[in-house]
């Protein structure tokens, strides 16, 4: 199982209640945005899901924390499981991309918070970066080899200006970046 990491990672009640999610294999990586409020003009919050092969998924939703005078942006990423692949709300289109072999999403989740440590981000004075976020994480099991996609980098930077035609400001363009810290 995964474990609460400083604060900046917490399981869903589902998950706590049964880990054996963690087990399943992973076919996809999906990113989508979902908008900020349910107005036409607002802008999309990013998150990444991690397509299980029974068709439901284990999706990662990154926001600041709000929690700390030191780092007041620093991220709080909630792991949920969800019995749908991902939501197909009134937000952008899906960026999909297939998982090379069969890893299991235990194995991927432990490399992404051991190695790359995904949960040491902050957003930007605005708790701006999601997408950012999510951008990042796909550079990183991409550097792991779980995607098929080996020029996955150019095929998110793709659906991003394909994304920014379609919405224009509501999908800000160049990307809005929150940073990476040590601990």
């Amino acid at each position: 199982m995964i474990n609460v990491i400083n604060g900046t990672v917490v399981l869903d009640e589902q998950l706590q209640a049964n880990s054996t999610h963690f087990r399943k294999i992973v076919t996809h990586v999906v990113i989508v945005g979902t908008p900020v409020t349910g107005s036409a003009d607002s802008v999309f919050h990013f998150r990444l899901s991690f397509v299980l092969v029974d068709g439901t998924a284990i999706r990662l939703d990154p926001r600041p924390a709000y929690n700390s005078l030191a780092l007041p942006m620093r991220a709080y990423i909630k792991i949920e499981y969800k019995a749908y692949a991902w939501s197909r709300t009134a937000g952008t289109d899906a960026f999909i991309t297939p998982v090379r072999g069969q890893p299991t999403c235990y194995q991927i989740c432990k490399n992404l918070f051991e190695t790359y440590k995904i949960n040491q981000y902050e957003f930007d004075q605005y708790g701006r970066g999601c997408r950012h976020w999510c951008g990042t994480v796909v550079q990183c099991l991409a550097a792991c080899a779980y995607l098929q996609d080996t020029a996955v980098d150019r095929t998110f930077v793709n659906w991003e200006i394909s994304q920014y035609q379609k919405f224009g400001g509501r999908f800000p363009m160049p990307r809005i970046q929150g940073t990476f810290y040590q601990v």
